[in-house]
Formats: C-alpha cells, structure tokens, sequence
C-alpha cells in the first residue's frame, strides 16, 4: 500500500479489469429513436440499426473480488443507443451519471465510459417505481409500474456487448495516440426480472448544452423493466481505429463540459452588461 505499490499489488489490481464480476439491480426501459439523429451523434465507424433504438437505465452496482465486496456501492443513470460494429450488435454509450469517485475515474481513465459525477436514486415499493440520475441541471428519469416478480431457481444467462472509444489526450490538446474501439462482453446472470406496463411508463430527458440529454428523440417506448442478477464484464477486443478520422468531436462532447463556451457566454453577458 501507499503511493507506491509492490509488483504483486500491481498485478492483482491489472488483473482485476481482466474480469469485472458484480451483484447488479437495474431498472430501466428501451426506446427508438430518430436515425438521422442517431447518426448523427454515433461514430462512423459503427453502423445503424433500423429501426434506430436505445436504452435507459439506472442501477446500483456492486463489484466483487473472490466473492467480497470491493468498496462501497456504486450507482448509475446510463442513455445508450444500440449500434453494429462490422455487423455485430451492440451499444454505444451517450451519457453516464454515476455518485462514487472511484467509479468515476477507473470508468473513465481504464474502460473511456463517459462517466460523470452527479446524484442517483433508485425509490419504489416494488410495484410504482421512480429512478432518476442528475447533474448541474440534467436529468434522466423513468416512472413505471412493475408487474410482478419472476424468481429463477436457475439464473437465466444473457450475454451483451458494449463498445467504447478509448482515446488519451496530450498535455496541449489532441489526442497522444490513435483512438482504440474497444469491445466489451457483459454476462448477466439474471436471478429477479420484472416487466413495466407500457401504458404507465414514461422516460423524461432534461439536457443542457454540457449535457444534451433533451436532444435525444424519443419516438416510442418499446419496454420497461427491473432485473436482479450477477455481472460479469471482460474485454474482448481493442481495435485501433482508423486515424484520418477525427474521432475528438464524438470525445469531448461525451467526456468534456464546454469550459470554452461558458466562457465566451460569460464574456457575452459581461459585455451586454455594460
């Protein structure tokens, strides 16, 4: 321990991104969208889907070590839309809230997730249920009712993928080297599921210009959920990605508030006041 750690404290702490496990309970809801829209804010190394869809979820999320818990618990308010990369489906996160430091920074500096910090709250007696995530104004939230509870005997297994652009920048600007796809295999092991009742259902995005939330088209909700279950989350590839595409636009409007922009606006209003 300390400010520098011993070579089998390094090791243990790189081995533990080899295979994320966690105790998860999420509820959330899909949608579609406009594909205009869609392509518009996905990179263009990905294709897609028609119908354009995404989803909306908030969770609280426990990761694991031999069992043990590694700290305390994190929660989340994700927006995502679904893509394919080289044919093969998958999500590409927009916006992540999250309410702990250091998931702040190991989903931001190891796997590039878009996190940042803001409140998060999960409130429902199992049947009228409110989740919400917020930060400096913007806001993710689902209402629904839920039917009632599925308990397995036996998990029921889902595998998913999700893609993140990992990209570093330089001291002066810029990105220090060429960005990396990196692709992302989630294992759920699904132990409670309970269905939403569409017609009590309803997904409101409140954005700002950090965090355009409100610019996302919601045309339809397709389905509304809660699941208690096992996660287990591993990389399976990093794809350098091809450098005569500037990916910093699809970057810093994820990762980075627009410190330029409140600038010039604050410059604006000083003037207009004078």
């Amino acid at each position: 321990m300390g400010y520098v750690r011993t070579p089998e404290e390094v090791e243990a702490y790189d081995l533990f991104y080899r295979n994320v496990t966690a105790l998860n309970h999420a509820v959330g809801t899909t949608f579609i969208t406009d594909h205009d829209f869609a392509r518009e804010v996905i990179p263009p190394c990905f294709e897609v889907p028609r119908p354009a869809t995404g989803t909306m979820y908030v969770c609280t999320n426990c990761e694991e070590i031999d069992d043990q818990r590694t700290g305390e618990d994190e929660e989340a308010g994700v927006v995502s839309l679904d893509v394919l990369y080289q044919g093969k489906p998958g999500s590409y996160t927009l916006s992540v809230f999250v309410n702990r430091d250091q998931s702040l920074a190991t989903g931001r500096e190891v796997w590039s997730m878009p996190k940042k910090l803001g409140e998060v709250h999960l409130m429902g007696n199992g049947r009228k249920t409110c989740v919400l995530a917020h930060r400096k104004g913007a806001e993710m939230r689902l209402n629904t009712l839920l039917q009632a509870p599925e308990f397995n005997t036996e998990p029921k297994t889902i595998k998913s993928v999700f893609y993140e652009i990992k990209a570093v920048m330089r001291p002066s600007g810029g990105f220090s080297c060429k960005p990396t796809l990196i692709e992302f295999e989630c294992t759920q092991s699904i132990f409670t599921s309970q269905d939403g009742e569409l017609e009590h259902t309803k997904l409101s995005l409140k954005g700002t210009d950090d965090d355009p939330l409100h610019t996302i088209p919601v045309k339809e909700i397709t389905s509304a959920w809660a699941s208690g279950c096992s996660m287990a989350t591993k990389v399976l590839r990093e794809i350098e990605l091809d450098d005569s595409v500037d990916y910093r636009p699809y970057v810093y409007g994820r990762f980075y508030d627009d410190w330029p922009r409140a600038a010039a606006k604050a410059k604006a209003e000083d003037a207009a006041g004078q």
